[in-house]
């Protein structure tokens, strides 16, 4: 019974942390959204007016070596002309930066993945097709004029104009539109994955908020950047005390990329900011289009190989109603561009005259009627001659206040949700992924306490009555018979204890164990999980210069800068370097009776150096390339160094225990003598 309460006690705690470690990791969250009001239409509805519509592209993740992401951007770019919108954005990732798509793989600048995007979209004028940095275009770069900043390389912009840009837009309806251009990024900026989250500066917030003083308030205001809201860390307050999330509840619209998610998700803060993380072109291959039809603002998307160029402009699908939508005005029509290809001869769906032939159903029960406003086209190419042609077409709508569903099918079909009214009835959201980061930082200061209270070298643990049963020398009788009646009889009020220690807190017995080791060991090892807190978990390059991670981000060029991946990392460190040589430890600690644990043990240290390796393969290597992951001060040299020492401890005091055994053997034998 003593051998499975020294089992139970060493390794069922260890099960217990890791479940709730990593049971957060899985699990989806969900939010609900509550809308109360809708915004009142300054104007009552101009059937006349022509909706306005933008294209949206993100993650094209360019790479010189792959020619399938080449060729989809190229698709991506003849769909856009082929739409000819007023504006482009695209929100990020214009490069790969990675040397191949398999792993181990190292992020670091690439010139010549740049440069293809470079030629690519070097033919768009500047004033209508922007872009912005992606993590990706930044991996690796020292500063932002450096040699290595290929993103600056071929922009040559300022880094004022960097980090903000302002597009001012007046729509047909004479409202005006104010796109702010965001780049949060800090330098030295590092290799993947610390990247993935932002963190921005006081001086980047500071000038958002000045900028967002300038613009009158009834004008519309949308974010676009690389980064969804909730994937900001926010350290950093404004001059007026706000952080980036506090200070994009006070707009109406933002739109991203980075998560790559199969379908664009929309995501509610408040009930106020909509906000909408567009799908990717590299794997799901989908683009955007959004479009403001008196003052109705619809974000849309379809493949680029297969498109559906058929977009509701009015009314709004309710997952994209926010306060700040209209959506109590009755009798407004039901609306939608249409992009018909001039060449199309197929007379299902287009009549005579080339006219998109559509038909309502569900709610409403109509024939749409379609007129060509492909004079209305925008000019993100000045004359060019587009092989489509884009129609407004519209439908009655006497629906009441309430939820309807229309289905509209013909030459192209769409299904759509939608609610008139002053309010919402409540629904639920999944919010996107990465976006719920506390248990990083929980997770790390949870490994640092449990290491401190089992090193922690003062005061030294004596042997109280509640664990006495579990390291007593089972010869003795006495102990033995009080341990088990302790164990499974006694009504003893030390049981509870004692249950508490094998099970939840099997660490204060493995601390007891640990005590028992020679003072210099306990030291050392004390020392290496303190120095989670200050040392270098590894060391990478940037541009030239030499960088180490630890538990803040990483320091390059004598410059500290923030990155959650550096929790992370020293996370790891903890727990897959220092719990099994904890576990093993504790195990040389005790008498010879245990130590046939060490198997175990030693099999519980093999799949830490399995996930160790799996760490280095998918993630380190990308941060510090092989080289600097292989020589890896956290997770290769300490733990080496600390089996050996525990082991040559071991076989040294064996080695004296058997020579002063046989002392007393001679001494006995010639006594005899």
């Amino acid at each position: 019974m003593k051998y499975f309460a020294y089992f139970i006690s060493q390794y069922l705690w260890i099960c217990i942390l890791f479940v709730f470690l990593y049971f957060p990791f899985y699990l989806t969250y969900n939010q609900k959204v509550k809308i109360t009001k809708s915004r009142d239409p300054p104007i009552p509805f101009d059937e006349s007016l022509v909706p306005d519509y933008f294209a949206h592209l993100s993650d094209i993740h360019i790479n010189h070596k792959y020619e399938e992401q080449i060729h989809t951007f190229k698709t991506a770019l003849s769909r856009t002309e082929s739409l000819n919108p007023m504006l482009a954005f695209v929100t990020g990732d214009l490069a790969d930066d990675f040397t191949k798509d398999k792993h181990p793989n190292y992020g670091t600048q690439s010139r010549e993945d740049h440069e293809i995007y470079h030629n690519l979209t070097q033919k768009y004028n500047k004033s209508k097709f922007f872009d912005m940095a992606g993590n990706h275009d930044e991996y690796g770069v020292l500063g932002f004029t450096s040699d290595g900043n290929n993103y600056n390389r071929f922009h040559q912009e300022s880094y004022d104009d960097f980090q903000l840009k302002i597009i001012n837009f007046t729509l047909r309806n004479n409202r005006k539109v104010h796109f702010f251009i965001l780049n949060p990024y800090n330098f030295p900026a590092a290799h993947p994955p610390l990247l993935f989250w932002p963190s921005p500066s006081k001086k980047f917030l500071d000038r958002i908020e000045d900028a967002l003083d300038t613009i009158p308030d009834h004008d519309e205001i949308i974010f676009l950047n690389h980064y969804p809201v909730d994937l900001y860390i926010c350290f950093k307050k404004s001059k007026k005390g706000r952080d980036f999330k506090q200070i994009t509840k006070t707009i109406r619209y933002s739109i991203s990329g980075h998560n790559h998610p199969q379908f664009p998700i929309f995501n509610h803060h408040d009930g106020k900011l909509l906000e909408i993380v567009g799908s990717d072109l590299k794997t799901h291959k989908r683009m955007g289009i959004f479009t403001f039809d008196n003052d109705r603002f619809v974000y849309h998307y379809f493949n680029h190989t297969d498109p559906n160029f058929l977009f509701v402009t009015n009314p709004v699908p309710t997952e994209q109603l926010s306060e700040q939508q209209i959506f109590n005005e009755l009798g407004t029509p039901i609306r939608c561009l249409v992009f018909v290809n001039k060449s199309t001869n197929d007379i299902k769906s287009l009549n005579e005259q080339n006219v998109p032939k559509l038909e309502i159903s569900g709610a409403i029960n109509d024939t749409m009627k379609c007129v060509n406003v492909t004079n209305f086209k925008g000019n993100l190419i000045n004359d060019y001659e587009s092989s489509f042609d884009m129609f407004l077409c519209s439908a009655k709508n006497d629906l009441p206040t309430g939820t309807h569903r229309i289905h509209i099918s013909g030459t192209f079909s769409k299904t759509i949700d939608f609610t008139l009214g002053n309010s919402v009835p409540e629904f639920v959201e999944e919010v996107y992924d990465h976006a719920r980061i506390a248990q990083f930082p929980v997770c790390l200061f949870i490994c640092l306490i449990i290491g401190i209270i089992i090193y922690f070298p003062i005061p030294k643990a004596t042997k109280s009555s509640y664990i006495q049963w579990l390291t007593e020398d089972p010869t003795n009788t006495t102990t033995t018979h009080t341990s088990i009646n302790n164990l499974d009889h006694s009504e003893n009020k030390n049981k509870l204890k004692s249950n508490i220690i094998v099970t939840i807190c099997g660490f204060v017995a493995i601390r007891f164990r640990i005590q028992q080791l020679p003072i210099w060991i306990r030291y050392l090892l004390f020392f290496f999980v303190i120095y989670s807190l200050f040392g270098p978990i590894s060391f990478m390059e940037i541009e030239g210069k030499i960088a180490y991670i630890w538990i803040y981000g990483y320091i390059c060029d004598c410059k500290n800068v923030y990155a959650l991946w550096g929790q992370m990392y020293t996370s790891f460190y903890l727990i897959c370097s220092m719990l099994p040589v904890t576990c093993i430890a504790a195990t040389l600690a005790m008498p010879n009776k245990f130590q046939w644990f060490l198997i175990t043990d030693i099999l519980g240290a093999i799949g830490c150096a399995y996930t160790t390796g799996y760490v280095i393969y998918r993630y380190l290597s990308e941060s510090v390339d092989m080289k600097f992951s292989l020589l890896s001060p956290g997770f290769i040299f300490i733990p080496i160094l600390l089996y050996f020492v525990l082991f040559i401890w071991k076989a040294v005091s064996c080695l004296k225990h058997k020579s002063g055994y046989d002392n007393v053997n001679y001494i006995n034998a010639k006594s005899l003598l």
